[in-house]
């Protein structure tokens, strides 16, 4: 049935009386005499109901023997299904999951933003690229490359009975449980193993595992700002690190910001030099694994030093010499004692005994001992200054005695002037 009502049509599927069937059949006659089947252009047009909210609005089923052009978007509130094939001429985006009940066919490239759950056979010709999860429960065939960035986890480790089968470089299949296939990927993931029987390695990359990117295989070198790295690794340029260990991996002291350790007496720790041309070696500095120091220069001395205008302050020749401007020694105690008022010294008597024994002073090294194991500065400038402090007070006894000597003497002096006044008063009597 045909309703104008307001500014829209509507037919529905009602019945109405013979008149108004007569209504219908004039309208019909009338937009038969148009060139054209038209609707009017200022209203909804509504089937089967009488609210229609768009242009045409069809409240059912609606079928087309022929295509469907639409030249904007279209619009899917729920299920759309397809008996035939769904061909995308350009490009398809799913904003969420794509399930596939049966097979999905591609032969280009498949990439995929989310999850991908197939129930069945997945063969892919080409590169199958998925940033997410892939979940297939039936068989996977690849012909390509598959590269997938990220395994969150892998589910149903715990089954006994789940295997798989890899290609070997050598060409044979082998078998791995899934302990194998973690050993496997954990050291050989998006690397190229290295050969079995050595030689060249055509195209080398990095292996990865857990808090980890390395390179297993002992051919290859690693280059940073060079293109033909000569060792393990081969830096040009500046490095920074904040700690240095070399040597000894097993080492356990973690005090210093640079360590050297020789495992078994192997090698010396450090060797400093230059070299020209693998030619005209020479070392300027070493530490041997016995810890001896090695140093020597272009000036034939062992150790020279220069302050920032350039000035010699500290050379040690090859003799034994040093020269230095001073040398200060930190001592913790300085012989001040000597003039405390406990301090027992000897009397001048005993210390001639002692050297007349010993043949050298109280508390000093003899001969032999500086001989065999040298003389420390420190201690010889405390003994000697202690002795230098004795020395004081035995001069100053000296006076004292010297002093008391002085007083006597003159007392003496007077008295024998008394003695010589009296004898010439006796004289003078005796003449009288």
């Amino acid at each position: 049935m045909i309703h104008w009502v307001a500014n829209y049509i509507t037919i529905t599927s009602k019945t109405y009386p013979m008149k108004i069937y007569a209504l219908i059949l004039v309208a019909t006659i009338s937009f038969a005499s148009l060139s054209q089947n038209t609707f009017p252009t200022n209203g909804n047009v509504g089937i089967n109901t009488t609210n229609p909210s768009a242009k045409l609005d069809v409240n059912g089923n609606m079928k087309v023997d022929s295509t469907l052009i639409v030249k904007d978007s279209v619009i899917i509130e729920k299920d759309l299904r397809t008996k035939g094939k769904f061909v995308v001429e350009d490009q398809a985006y799913f904003l969420e999951k794509v399930y596939m009940y049966d097979k999905l066919i591609l032969s280009s490239t498949l990439e995929a933003g989310e999850n991908i759950n197939i129930d069945n056979n997945l063969n892919v010709s080409n590169n199958a690229q998925i940033s997410n999860k892939l979940d297939v429960v039936g068989n996977s065939t690849f012909s390509g490359n598959v590269k997938v960035n990220n395994i969150p986890t892998v589910n149903n480790l715990n089954n006994p009975n789940l295997e798989f089968v890899f290609r070997a470089p050598n060409g044979n299949l082998e078998t791995y449980d899934i302990a194998g296939v973690v050993g496997l990927f954990g050291n050989q993931l998006y690397s190229i193993a290295c050969p079995f029987n050595g030689g060249d390695i055509p195209n080398p990359m990095w292996s990865n595992g857990l808090n980890k990117i390395f390179v297993t295989c002992p051919q290859v070198n690693v280059g940073i700002n060079t293109a033909n790295p000569e060792y393990k690794l081969h830096v040009v340029g500046t490095t920074y690190s904040f700690r240095l260990k070399i040597g000894y991996k097993d080492a356990t002291s973690t005090n210093s910001y640079i360590e050297g350790f020789v495992p078994n007496n192997q090698n010396n720790i450090i060797s400093l030099g230059k070299e020209s041309n693998s030619i005209n070696q020479k070392i300027y500095f070493q530490i041997l694994n016995n810890g001896t120091i090695i140093t020597n220069n272009e000036s034939g001395h062992i150790l020279v030093s220069y302050n920032s205008n350039g000035e010699k302050v500290l050379q040690l020749e090859d003799n034994g010499l040093l020269r230095a401007r001073e040398i200060k020694v930190d001592l913790v105690a300085w012989p001040d004692y000597v003039f405390d008022e406990g301090y027992k010294l000897m009397s001048i008597n005993e210390l001639a005994l002692y050297i007349d024994k010993h043949h050298h002073l109280p508390g000093l090294p003899i001969a032999k001992e500086l001989e065999e194991e040298g003389l420390s500065l420190g201690s010889i400038v405390k003994i000697q200054m202690e002795k230098i402090e004795e020395q004081t007070l035995y001069t100053i006894q000296l006076n004292n005695e010297v002093e008391t000597l002085k007083a006597e003497n003159v007392e003496l002096k007077n008295e024998i002037q008394l003695i010589k006044q009296e004898i010439e008063e006796l004289k003078e009597l005796i003449k009288g």
